[in-house]
């Protein structure tokens, strides 16, 4: 079954491997650059000025992101990326979901109009990353259902938002349930990140 679904999400990949999309690169020295980019396998960024100009490749050392508009069939599609540390010597292009004080990013494995698919899963599911922190905690993995917003792991929760009493007793109090099974433990995260940027210092 594994086997299918990997040949699967290659063919979905496949057709906009040649595509070229309108993007806005952001460097670290604060200046964009506009022109046309796919990430690469390697979570490189291949760019082009224009149609037919030189092509270029940037990384975590140049560029702090990438925003970047593709088709998805019938509609357009805006996803803004950006580098972070996840561990003390790795960094990883994580899709922006929430930003603010406190934000939400997402990794996944496969990414189709993006125009790179990346098979590993271990480290695939919801980063965030407060102003000022040097690493984005993974804070809900796809593959493990223990993860830091789960029952189990709520101390884990609690200890994160430490610096916002007000947050912390809400959930102690499990007010943020995900709705989708009311019956579960799951913590709805971005009713927690939104509570985070409205109320919390």
């Amino acid at each position: 079954m594994k086997k299918i679904l990997i040949i699967i999400a290659f063919l979905f990949v496949m057709p906009m491997a040649g595509q070229k999309n309108e993007a806005i690169l952001y460097f670290k020295d604060g200046t964009e650059l506009k022109g046309l980019a796919k990430v690469t396998s390697k979570k490189k960024i291949k760019f082009r000025t224009k149609k037919g100009a030189k092509k270029q490749l940037y990384n975590y050392l140049e560029l702090d992101g990438v925003k970047i508009t593709f088709n998805n069939w019938d509609r357009l599609v805006i996803s803004t990326y950006y580098y972070k540390k996840t561990e003390q010597f790795k960094y990883s292009l994580l899709k922006e979901i929430i930003k603010g004080k406190l934000s939400i990013y997402h990794k996944s494995g496969i990414q189709s109009g993006e125009d790179w698919s990346d098979m590993s899963t271990s480290e695939n599911g919801y980063y965030v990353w407060k102003e000022g922190d040097e690493i984005a905690v993974l804070i809900e993995n796809f593959e493990q259902t223990d993860n830091i917003f789960s029952k189990k792991n709520k101390k884990a929760a609690i200890r994160y938002f430490n610096d916002c009493p007000e947050l912390v007793k809400k959930i102690e109090n499990n007010e943020f349930k995900g709705t989708v099974n009311p019956l579960s433990q799951r913590i709805d995260l971005k009713r927690v990140v939104n509570f985070y940027n409205e109320n919390c210092e």
